[in-house]
């Protein structure tokens, strides 16, 4: 999943857990736990949410196995394969779901199974826009607003759903700040429908203008932009970047700042890719295939971890 939804996802899930699970998969629990460190590091990917459930009967405690995924693609053998992992490390019953974020009336490919000469293996995939977008406001949390968005709109204009969501988070939101958060978040969310144009139209009109300091966008132009920061949100060092933290000056700050962080977040992905190739090999229970499909990385990448450790034994 692209990083920028898989991050939105991220921010909201947490607080949003209980009344989604309940909406989308009709499930009732007590609490969900986080998973051990080292099951989470190893196993989690993108669009990945690995939760224990805790149940009234703690006989029956289980694995909650969530995805979310915005292309319409095969994710059988992944799922199979998580699914082995994580009743092996667990010894408790596990429970798959692939809640899917797009567009598409009809999937073609992301199909929930795995099926060959010996295996038959299920999960459920869930079509977010199967739900009304009202059984989300219905809600107390202004997070759970949020996935309004990407649901069945019942045949209201969107022009409607929006204004209609967007009150919803003015009457949720505790002060602006939040506010301007989860507008944000909602804006990158509706480029799922192809509404971005006309949720920034209509958040404008409403006078949704939220706080620039806790944008990400500003954060990145203030915090790495040429070192020099904004004062007092009135202009970057140099009068270059974010003029008065409302318009782009130059667009030096911002653009130097995001080539910044694009490199540290690449520099993460390398460590965890790494970390997480190099310990399924070390386990010897994975086939190189099995690995490149698990965690999305390529063969060359999986042969060249495993040279190196090769080169490190043979120096023992």
């Amino acid at each position: 999943m692209a990083n920028i939804y898989d991050r939105i996802i991220k921010e909201i899930i947490e607080p949003t857990l209980q009344p989604l699970v309940e909406i989308l998969l009709s499930l009732r629990y007590v609490k969900a736990m986080e998973m051990e460190d080292k099951i989470q590091y190893t196993l989690e990917r993108e669009g990945d949410h690995l939760k224990m459930l805790v149940l009234e009967d703690e006989r029956k405690h289980q694995v909650m196995h969530l995805e979310f995924h915005v292309k319409d693609e095969d994710l059988g053998k992944v799922m199979l394969l998580k699914k082995g992992m994580l009743t092996i490390i667990t010894d408790l019953p596990v429970l798959q779901y692939v809640v899917y974020l797009g567009d598409k009336k009809k999937l073609k490919n992301l199909r929930p199974f795995f099926k060959d000469n010996y295996t038959d293996h299920r999960f459920k995939v869930v079509r977010l826009k199967d739900f009304s977008y009202k059984r989300f406001l219905e809600t107390d949390i202004p997070e759970a607003a949020i996935w309004a968005i990407l649901a069945d709109y019942e045949g209201q204009k969107p022009e409607e759903v929006i204004k209609e969501i967007l009150l919803k988070i003015d009457q949720l939101s505790t002060n602006k700040t939040e506010q301007g958060q989860h507008v944000r978040r909602l804006e990158v969310l509706s480029n799922l429908r192809k509404l971005q144009p006309l949720f920034i139209k209509i958040s404008n009109d409403m006078a949704f203008l939220y706080d620039l300091e806790t944008d990400i966008r500003f954060k990145q132009g203030k915090d790495i932009g040429e070192k020099k920061g904004i004062e007092k949100g009135i202009g970057i060092g140099e009068k270059k970047g974010i003029e008065k933290g409302i318009g782009i000056g130059e667009k030096k700050g911002i653009e130097k700042g995001i080539e910044i962080a694009e490199a540290k977040a690449k520099a993460k992905e390398l460590k965890k890719n790494t970390d997480g190739v190099t310990k399924m090999l070390k386990t010897g229970r994975f086939t190189d295939q099995e690995i490149v499909e698990f965690l999305g990385v390529t063969i060359d990448f999986v042969k060249k971890i495993k040279k190196e450790l090769a080169k490190k034994k043979a120096k023992k």
